[in-house]
């Protein structure tokens, strides 16, 4: 098994590292945004410790919500990053890409806070998978425009690397349809399906025989 390439010792362009700048920081707002939304319960009488675990385990739908969606931006920024080993340079169209993906991302603590809110209802849940399904989609597309032809990427960029970041990148979608379908018998619980990303991530390299990640 080849291991991936280390980052590339190659000196970015000034916009490519402002783009990257930028990005890093709608990611840390949108984690930020979404902690915000989790408030502690009031009213509680003194020395009542019962009583606030009590009130704490009522309002699990809001940090279940926040857990997934905190651990649906840590996996895509990391995703981020890992495509901005190898983009080198940068055109309009991988700005206006990232502005699209950099979008969804900015849109997960409205729909987190939805879900919390609203989890029971299946609405509530095929807008925050459709959400996600579309900022997994987003981040596709970048690396499509960036990679393709070796438009934006380091020449010498293996295609089975190429292939394997785009597979990555398109495992939670295909885990976000399943959600979506299974929203309106399952409720909020249909979001475990995120999980299944993992699974779709080796089953695709099995497919087209690419090794695993290292």
């Amino acid at each position: 098994m080849n291991p991936e390439p280390t980052e590339p010792k190659v000196e970015r362009s000034f916009d490519l590292e402002r783009l990257v700048f930028f990005s890093d920081a709608v990611f840390a707002i949108a984690i930020t945004l979404m902690a915000i939304e989790l408030r502690p319960p009031t009213g509680l009488e003194p020395n009542t410790s019962a009583q606030l675990l009590r009130e704490l385990l009522a309002d699990w739908s809001h940090f279940f919500a926040f857990g997934l969606s905190f651990w649906i931006i840590a996996v895509y920024w990391v995703a981020h990053h890992r495509l901005f080993r190898y983009i080198i340079r940068c055109d309009e169209g991988l700005i206006w890409r990232n502005m699209v993906l950099l979008f969804f991302v900015a849109l997960v603590p409205f729909t987190t806070l939805m879900m919390g809110e609203d989890g029971d209802l299946a609405a509530a849940v095929v807008i925050y998978a459709s959400s996600i399904t579309l900022l997994g989609l987003s981040g596709a597309w970048l690396w499509h425009h960036a990679s393709k032809g070796h438009r934006l990427t380091l020449p010498d960029l293996e295609p089975v690397l190429i292939r394997r970041i785009l597979y990555r990148s398109l495992a939670t979608p295909i885990a976000g349809v399943i959600v979506i379908l299974l929203a309106p018998f399952l409720g909020s619980v249909a979001t475990l399906g995120f999980l299944l990303a993992f699974v779709f991530q080796r089953l695709l390299y099995h497919a087209y025989s690419i090794p695993g990640p290292p």
